[in-house]
Parts: structure tokens; sequence; C-alpha cells
């Protein structure tokens, strides 16, 4: 087995039970699509009749200003809220770690087995050792 096909079969088989799939709201998922749909007018704006084109970028536009996709209405204009006072980013921010201290474990792994595998090899010397090394011989002299 070579080591990188290792190391993603570890990360795939200790990832896996602490991952989380939120439930996204709908709300947000009506956001996410309404920009979609708007990215794929603009794509495909040379393949439909102008007539076309243009009411669907108007219907859009209308949409967009009256805050109809919006995930928030509530929040329009204001930023964004504090991650570290927002319950729902404190949650995102558990799931990461616990995604970064999964990687911990093949990380683990791989430089116990570099470390076994190429233990006692000198790849090269650097300079600076070099420098040392003939200046303590002729300090010793």
């Amino acid at each position: 087995m070579q080591p990188s096909s290792f190391a993603q079969t570890l990360k795939q088989r200790t990832s896996k039970p602490s991952a989380n799939s939120p439930a996204h709201p709908l709300s947000q998922l009506t956001s996410r699509r309404a920009i979609q749909r708007s990215q794929l007018l603009r794509a495909n704006a040379n393949h439909i009749p102008r007539s076309s084109f243009d009411n669907r970028k108007r219907f859009m536009q209308v949409a967009f200003q009256k805050g109809e996709y919006l995930k928030d209405p509530e929040n329009r204009g204001k930023g964004p809220a504090n991650p570290l006072t927002d319950p729902g980013g404190m949650d995102q921010m558990m799931n990461m770690m616990k995604g970064n201290m999964v990687m911990f474990i093949p990380q683990t792994v791989i430089m116990a087995w570099i470390n076994f595998f190429f233990s006692g090899f000198v790849l090269r010397t650097p300079p600076s050792l070099i420098l040392l090394i003939s200046q303590s011989n002729y300090l010793s002299r």
C-alpha cells in the first residue's frame, strides 16, 4: 500500500465518525439557489433570446432588491455577526477543530513511518555545519 493511499484511507476512516452533517435552514438554501440561478443566467445570456434574458434579469433584480432571497431579511444592511457570540458560529468552529484533531492521527502515523524508514540517512550536510566543524578543529589545535 502506498503511503498516500494509506493516509487517505486512514483519514477517511477516522473522520467519518466525527463528521457532523449540519442541516441547513431553508432560507440559506433558498439564497444559495438564487445566487446559482443568477450565475447561470449570466453564463447562458448568449444562448437565450434577448427578450427572455431581459425578463429574467429584471425579475432577479427586483427579487434581490426586495431581499426575497436573503438568508436573514431582518439583518439587511448590517454587518456579519461576531462568530464568537453566534451559537451557530461556535458549532462551526467546533466542527473545524474536530476535523483538525482527527488529522493529527494520520499525520503522526506518516511521520513515524518516515522516521522508521529513513532514520540514519543524512541527505546533505548544511554548509554552516561544515564551517562550524572546521572552526572547532582549528581552535582545538
